[in-house]
């Protein structure tokens, strides 16, 4: 199962696989297409679970920060990580940047036994126990095999995972410090540009 500990990657793979392309392109993908992908790339299970994990992390917390802050960071987080929203903006963004043969050529791959594998291990480490199992095998095995550290360093090359890595944690900086603006007196409350600035 050293794959699992490789799941974060796989994960940037598939949205990868799924958002890049020219957003020139002159018609949006169709609804069910769309849909399918949300569901075929494991998308719809693993923004289900983003929520509560982002909740559990928050209250590790509790104790550290005043409690009027993680109150508004807990209402953030609710509101901007509810499963319904995300899975809504990634669908309607998918519909929007991906051109319908990528679609067919994501779709065809996805439907391959080796496409279903990682799909259904991407699900499974999207749940709490799931995210905690992975952990759990990581510190166990800290360093990939000598064999697949080669394959690791061109999978990250290739997919640019080191950039949205970085995207992904200054968006989540952001609604961390979106949270903590919500906490602030109303008259103190910054705009999102101030905030992103």
């Amino acid at each position: 199962m050293n794959i699992k500990r490789y799941r974060h990657y796989l994960n940037i793979l598939g949205m990868l696989l799924l958002m890049v392309t020219s957003s020139l392109h002159a018609e949006m993908l169709d609804d069910q297409i769309a849909g399918r992908l949300m569901q075929a790339s494991g998308l719809n299970t693993q923004l289900e679970g983003m929520q509560l994990q982002m909740l559990q992390g928050i209250k590790q917390q509790e104790g550290k920060i005043p409690g009027h802050v993680l109150a508004a960071l807990k209402q953030t987080i609710s509101e901007e990580y509810a499963p319904e929203r995300m899975k809504q903006a990634v669908y309607q963004r998918l519909r929007k940047n991906l051109e319908a043969q990528n679609a067919a050529q994501v779709l065809q791959w996805l439907d391959t036994p080796l496409g279903q594998r990682i799909t259904a291990m991407e699900e499974d480490v999207s749940t709490p126990e799931g995210a905690q199992a992975m952990m759990a095998y990581m510190q166990k095995n800290p360093t990939p095999d000598a064999g697949r550290k080669p394959l690791l360093e061109q999978f990250i090359a290739a997919s640019h995972a080191t950039r949205m890595a970085v995207d992904t944690a200054i968006m989540m900086g952001f609604g961390v410090a979106r949270g903590l603006n919500a906490s602030m007196p109303e008259a103190e409350r910054v705009d999102d540009d101030a905030l992103f600035a």
